[in-house]
């Protein structure tokens, strides 16, 4: 429509030698705006959960995420020009019980991007760190399957919404949270509650939600 020539590369980003498959395929484009967004969800009690479902999480929020952003950057700082939007969560602030392994890697993503805001601004790029709350995508209807929602005070926000507040934010901050109640609710619980407070919080909801007795 736009006159815009797309390429696209198929890859499972979970698996460590397809991330090579990426960077081979992408040596030669200028590449502009990079944006890790790939989504896998988990979630459940830490005895009952698989391990390979839980490695191939940290594979991708943590290592693919690494990898790819290294790969990228090198390319943007060599023309003193780009962006990277980083994809965390909001969970990624607080404590999340039942999506611990999901929540420290989201924290991981968080850390990493706010600490290379300063790194690259220096050297002409642009880093945001997108924390979003509960999005309408394919990733959160697992969710919505299998969680009551109605005893959990996240707001549904359109990917559109989402987008929207990110780009206006986009090379002004090192963080958005879009929503006001949700920027509301991280503030709540890390600047108005102890850590103690907030784990107690995190468990009942969540407990309530899965109907864990």
């Amino acid at each position: 429509r736009f006159g815009i020539e797309v390429q696209t590369i198929q890859a499972d980003l979970s698996r460590n030698e397809e991330i090579e498959k990426v960077i081979s395929q992408t040596q030669d484009l200028k590449v502009g705006l990079f944006i890790p967004c790939a989504g896998l969800e988990t979630h459940g009690e830490m005895t009952e959960i698989s391990v390979e479902k839980e490695l191939a999480l940290l594979q991708l929020n943590v290592i693919t995420t690494f990898t790819l952003t290294h790969h990228f950057s090198k390319k943007m700082v060599k023309k003193n020009a780009g962006g990277i939007i980083f994809v965390a969560s909001m969970i990624a602030h607080m404590p999340n019980p039942y999506f611990s392994n999901y929540a420290g890697s989201k924290s991981y993503v968080l850390n990493f991007g706010l600490s290379l805001h300063h790194e690259l601004k220096r050297k002409g790029v642009d880093v945001i760190v997108l924390s979003p709350g509960f999005t309408n995508t394919p990733m959160t209807k697992v969710v919505l399957d299998e969680f009551d929602m109605s005893k959990m005070p996240f707001v549904r926000m359109s990917p559109e919404d989402v987008a929207i507040e990110t780009m206006n934010a986009f090379g002004k901050s090192p963080l958005i949270i879009p929503g006001r109640k949700n920027r509301i609710m991280v503030k709540i619980a890390t600047k108005f509650m102890s850590t103690k407070k907030a784990i107690k919080m995190g468990g009942n909801m969540m407990e309530k939600a899965m109907k864990i007795k």
